[in-house]
C-alpha cells in the first residue's frame, strides 16, 4: 500500500505535535492517505461512550474518569476495525477493561496473544 499522492509525512508529522487538534487532524489526514477516509460511523456515539465510561466506573477497581484521548479516539475510529486492527487488535468498547492487577486500562491485544497494552493514566 503506498499513501495519497500529496501527503507528506514529515510536515505532518511536526503539524501533529503542535496540539491536540492538530493530532486530530494528522490522525485523519494520515488513514485517509493510507487507508480511506473517516467516517462518523467509524467512531462510537455518545451512547457508546456513555457505557464504556458506565461499565468501567461500575468496575472493579473503578475507573472514575476515562482519558480524554481514550474517549476522543474511540469518538473518531472506535469502530474502525480495518482502520485500527490489521495485525494487533484494537479492543470494541465492550472488551476494553482493566488488567487483572488492577493497574492498567486494557485497550489492544497483540496478534498472538503475548501482550496487552494499554494506559496507566
Amino acid at each position: 500500500m503506498t499513501p495519497e499522492a500529496g501527503f507528506e509525512l514529515v510536515p505532518a508529522v511536526t503539524d501533529a505535535v503542535q496540539g491536540r487538534h492538530a493530532t486530530w487532524r494528522f490522525i485523519r489526514n494520515y488513514t485517509q492517505a493510507w487507508n480511506r477516509p473517516l467516517h462518523s460511523g467509524d467512531g462510537l456515539d455518545t451512547f457508546e461512550l456513555t457505557a464504556l465510561q458506565t461499565r468501567l466506573a461500575d468496575g472493579h477497581p473503578p475507573i472514575r474518569r476515562l482519558p480524554e484521548s481514550l474517549i476522543e479516539s474511540y469518538a473518531l475510529f472506535g469502530n474502525a476495525r480495518d482502520v485500527t486492527s490489521n495485525q494487533d487488535q484494537l479492543l470494541t468498547h465492550h472488551q476494553v477493561h482493566v488488567d487483572p492487577t488492577g493497574h492498567a486500562l486494557v485497550l489492544r491485544t497483540e496478534n498472538q496473544g503475548c501482550a496487552q497494552p494499554g494506559s496507566t493514566e
